[in-house]
């Protein structure tokens, strides 16, 4: 019964944690040029994981369900 308890938990955690991050919207599409970035359509919703100086991103796209990098000047903060 800890183990289902622990398993509950953490994955409300996970939905919480979610739930705080900044969410973006992609304003033009992006076709990816290498494994670890995402392909973004217009209107895809990116849940923000870090953020880098460069002028780019990681995080996860609530259409596709992949994460990976994407460039930041592609998307919009929702407010």
């Amino acid at each position: 019964a800890g183990l289902i308890a622990y398993f509950i938990i953490a994955k409300k955690s996970k939905k919480q944690e979610e739930e705080g991050r900044k969410k973006y919207r992609a304003i033009y599409d992006y076709s990816s040029q290498n494994q670890d970035e995402l392909d973004l359509k217009i209107g895809d919703i990116i849940i923000m994981r870090e953020q880098f100086g460069d002028g780019w991103g990681r995080g996860l796209n609530e259409r596709s369900k992949k994460e990976g990098m994407f460039p930041m000047t592609y998307v919009n903060e929702v407010e």
